[in-house]
């Protein structure tokens, strides 16, 4: 038509191929009862040059230009282009019949474009050479849309009631899809750098095989997020799940360069969880996960960005030997698992809340955990193969880990007045410097020893035990307010004790020998103590060691208390090993076994000006000469009332021979 437009009053039946052009512009093409069997090519000219047709088979476009809009409707076949579809308005292609196809790969389309097929196969392809923006669509089987130039964008709902492929070939193309409800798979492909992906699906959403050249954010709205395929982002990713306890599981090909998000929401519980296994490096931005959160960074280090918040449990795991995890802004509300593997496969931790570890963390380099608000725990088993560190910032928070296997030195800090610190370690504990536990402590290492490496504070009571036979405890940088246990097993099961201040010492069961030492104070017991030889230093010289309980020492070591030594054994005999000296301020020396003996063994013993009193019902102060040094009385007591004390093995009576007096100096004040 030269001046006007083409339209048709009845039905164009065409056998062969058909063309239809308007040359004047403006002019519009609008058929709707054409037959034509074969191609059909469209022409029209100027911006409102529209062309509408309705073909009674399929249709298949020749090389074909549309100044304005086009709309063409098959009713019983598919939809093709044989050449280039050329549109400078919208373009709206249908396919009436259930399961008939549109498959259109030459398009060039500048504005909106419209699908529309009916049934589960009536499939919709497009290859367009600019961008893609999509009006309303609705395609009933798989939809495969590429943008050669441009990015995809929708303005209204598109609903694909199967598989759904996004492809931008241009470098920085973006898709930007905020209106899907597609049923299948789909697929997001784009060319970087800055290729960025953007969907929100109004169900769940599965990824088939993608690779985003750029940040993809994607939104399920109803329903689970998940992936059938490898999921490639090169730059962030974000994953939300808006409906109540749906989740977010990516497992099986997860490839995200940059930091991650994860958003769940349950209303009332802990199901919404997310789970994602990266191929590389993983690094949490700000996350909101209401159910459990497992993570798992295949070959890199575990990182964030932000505030991860869990409902649940989490759960972080770094495949590589030697790669981290390092999250210092986790508020987790359920038990954390940790793993990594290697010898600097290092783990830190900080959580708002409580820490409570699962069974079974295991971390192969160094661990750094601290509770911000809550106490530290652990379920089961926490093998750590380097250093470990535990500290709860909150006052009076406490920690308690029966399930240690450490390597490493440990460190412990607690504040407040009650933050109390209980660990059991398979193998032996040694305490960092700094250690400082504001509470009690108990430590117990099952097959080792038990050793500091610098200064150990507590602000209450102290207990150390030793469980394998043998295994000692050595501590020379205690301050320790409280009472002091320790506790070993075997005649060669040590313990040596150094205490800053006074020492204190609690019920206590030593082996072999407990050396103690007060630096700056007394030396008492608030318990009976149970040793094979003891060894007491108080390093000033008016300090002072008093031991009345019902204690059981074998042997008495050195001793050194300038302020006096008194020592109750219950009814146990003893034996001097070493140099009793109280010369530092002239204490007394005062010695108790009740009706077992007291063999001073030819050591010296030395009071000063001190008194030297013996308690027993059998004393024998050896065949030394001058071994008793005092210038005070020298006491010999019967402990049972109305018993003649035996000396030097004369059970029954008392009297001294003058080897038995020449033990005793001559300076002494009075033999009673």
């Amino acid at each position: 038509a030269t001046t006007g437009n083409i339209t048709d009053n009845g039905t164009i039946t065409v056998g062969g191929t058909a063309s239809f052009t308007t040359s004047n512009a403006n002019d519009d093409i609008n058929l709707d009862t054409l037959a034509v069997t074969g191609k059909i090519d469209l022409h029209t000219n100027g911006g409102t040059g529209n062309a509408t047709i309705v073909n009674a088979t399929g249709i298949d476009f020749d090389t074909t230009g549309v100044g304005g809009n086009l709309s063409a409707t098959a009713t019983l076949g598919n939809i093709i282009d044989s050449n280039t579809v050329t549109v400078g308005g919208t373009a709206s292609f249908t396919t009436s019949n259930a399961n008939d196809d549109i498959n259109l790969d030459t398009l060039a389309v500048t504005g909106k474009i419209d699908l529309h097929t009916n049934g589960g196969t009536g499939n919709a392809t497009i290859v367009n050479a600019t961008g893609i923006d999509f009006d309303t669509t609705g395609v009933g089987g798989n939809l495969s849309v590429t943008a050669t130039l441009g990015n995809i964008i929708d303005s209204n709902t598109v609903t694909v009631g199967s598989t759904a492929s996004f492809t931008t070939s241009v470098a920085g193309a973006d898709i930007n899809l905020g209106t899907l409800a597609v049923t299948g798979t789909i697929a997001l492909n784009t060319t970087g750098p800055a290729g960025d992906a953007t969907i929100v699906n109004a169900t769940g959403i599965d990824f088939a095989a993608s690779t985003v050249n750029g940040a993809l954010l994607a939104t399920a709205t109803t329903g689970n997020i998940s992936d059938s395929g490898a999921l490639t982002v090169t730059d962030t990713a974000g994953f939300t799940t808006s409906a109540n306890n749906a989740t977010i599981i990516l497992d099986s090909g997860l490839a995200v360069t940059g930091a991650i998000t994860l958003t769940t929401n349950d209303n009332a519980g802990a199901d919404a969880l997310a789970t994602i296994v990266n191929a590389t490096a993983v690094a949490l931005d700000a996350s909101t996960v209401d159910g459990n959160l497992t993570v798992t960074a295949t070959t890199g280090n575990i990182t964030d960005n932000g505030t991860i918040t869990v409902g649940g449990t989490a759960s972080f795991t770094t495949s590589n030997a030697n790669d981290d995890i390092n999250l210092g802004t986790l508020a987790v509300t359920g038990n954390i698992y940790v793993n990594t593997n290697g010898a600097t496969g290092d783990a830190t931790l900080v959580n708002a809340t409580a820490l409570n570890f699962t069974n079974g963390s295991t971390v192969g380099g160094n661990l750094i955990a601290t509770a911000t608000l809550g106490n530290i725990t652990d379920a089961g088993s926490l093998t750590v193969g380097g250093t470990s560190s535990f500290t709860t910032s909150q006052a009076n928070a406490d920690i308690t880990l029966d399930g240690l296997a450490a390597t490493g030195d440990i460190f412990l800090s607690t504040t407040g007045t009650t933050g109390n610190a209980s660990i059991t370690n398979t193998i032996a504990i040694n305490f960092t410097d700094l250690t400082s536990v504001a509470g009690g402590l108990t430590a117990i290492a099952t097959t080792g020893d038990i050793t500091d490496a610098g200064g150990v504070t507590v602000g209450h009571n102290a207990t150390f035990t030793t469980f394998a036979a043998g295994g000692d405890i050595i501590l020379n940088g205690l301050t320790v307010t409280g009472t002091v246990s320790a506790n070993t097993n075997g005649p060669t099961g040590d313990a040596t004790i150094v205490n800053s201040i006074a020492l204190d010492i609690a019920n206590s069961t030593v082996g072999g020998t407990l050396d103690v030492t007060a630096t700056t104070g007394n030396i008492t017991d608030d318990g009976d103590i149970t040793a094979g030889t003891l060894v007491v230093t108080n390093t000033v010289a008016t300090a002072s060691t008093t031991l009345d309980a019902n204690n059981n020492i074998t042997y008495l070591g050195a001793v050194t208390a300038g302020g006096g030594f008194s020592l109750h054994n219950g009814n146990n005999g003893i034996m001097l090993t070493g140099t009793v000296s109280t010369t530092g301020n002239n204490g007394a020396v005062s010695i108790d076994t009740g009706t077992s003996g007291i063999d001073t063994n030819d050591q010296a013993i030395n009071a000063g000006s001190g008194a030297v009193t013996f308690i027993s019902d059998l004393i024998d102060l050896g065949t030394t000469a001058n071994s008793i040094t005092t210038t005070g009385t020298v006491i010999l007591q019967p402990s049972t009332a109305t018993t003649a004390i035996g000396i030097a093995g004369g059970a029954g009576a008392y009297s001294l021979t003058q080897t038995e007096l020449n033990a005793i100096t001559n300076g002494a004040g009075s033999i009673v």
